[in-house]
């Protein structure tokens, strides 16, 4: 239950941000891994986004998270229309080796999220906020100075994991968000560089200390880092007029 919960809350995330792509128009200028990636990381802040208004409203309950999740889910149609996978290019043996390499750390992951979690900042904070938040339907100030501004935006994706599925829906989803960091590395490196080198970043990226330590704990860290990765991404196209040329790599390419 905990996993379908957080495989859910990824759906959901993916079909929020594909929405979010189609309405501003932005859904075919890009490749298709990027638009899947930065699909993921607008959704997943979608969720925490949409569900602060029915907080502020006293209206923070399982049946309206749920309801949120599902209107999100639909947006998973307009995937129909993203741009085609590029062709397929055989796998080379030093490949094979990165893939297998992060495979494991994915199952590391994974084994992570199966265990209750000992992080005295997750225990006392990142979680107990939410289910605060949800014992009284309501977002509410805490007056503390180390803890009282709430980053809410990740806080209250928690409160709708553990409102569904407990604690362990909320691990499952920190596993799935996290990987969300190396999906969006992984689409927007290989933009300039070939699959091998875009491989082995995110090998680098999964097993750097920080990942390794927060991606599977309630700190915020990994999953803003996704963020601040899309600003940055968004940034340069605003720099670049906005325009993508879908061959643009092969270009590049060709150029070398």
């Amino acid at each position: 239950m905990a996993w379908l919960v957080g495989i859910w809350m990824g759906a959901s995330a993916l079909g929020g941000g594909a929405a979010v792509l189609k309405g501003f128009g932005l859904l075919r200028s890009m490749r298709s891994a990027e638009t899947i990636a930065v699909s993921f990381a607008i959704g997943a802040s979608l969720i925490g986004w949409l569900l602060f208004f029915p907080g502020l409203t006293g209206h923070l309950t399982p049946g309206v998270i749920t309801a949120v999740l599902a209107i999100l889910s639909v947006g998973l149609i307009f995937l129909r229309n993203a741009p085609p996978w590029e062709p397929f290019e055989p796998v080379r043996r030093l490949e094979w080796v990165l893939i297998a390499l992060i495979f494991v750390v994915l199952a590391l992951d994974v084994v992570e999220a199966l265990a209750p979690q000992a992080d005295a900042d997750t225990m006392a904070y990142h979680f107990e906020t939410p289910r605060r938040f949800l014992a009284r339907a309501q977002i509410f100030a805490i007056p503390r100075a180390i803890d009282g501004a709430t980053p809410h935006l990740m806080h209250l994706g928690y409160a709708a994991a553990i409102a569904l599925g407990g604690e362990f829906a909320a691990n499952a989803w920190l596993c799935i968000s996290g990987w969300g960091l190396a999906g969006l590395f992984y689409a927007l490196i290989h933009r300039h560089v070939d699959r091998t080198w875009a491989l082995l970043g995110v090998l680098l990226v999964l097993t750097t200390p920080a990942v390794v330590f927060s991606a599977g704990t309630g700190q915020a860290e990994v999953r803003t880092g996704t963020l601040m990765m899309l600003a940055a991404f968004a940034a340069a196209r605003v720099a670049g007029n906005g325009k993508i040329d879908p061959d643009e790599r092969e270009i590049m390419l060709e150029d070398r």
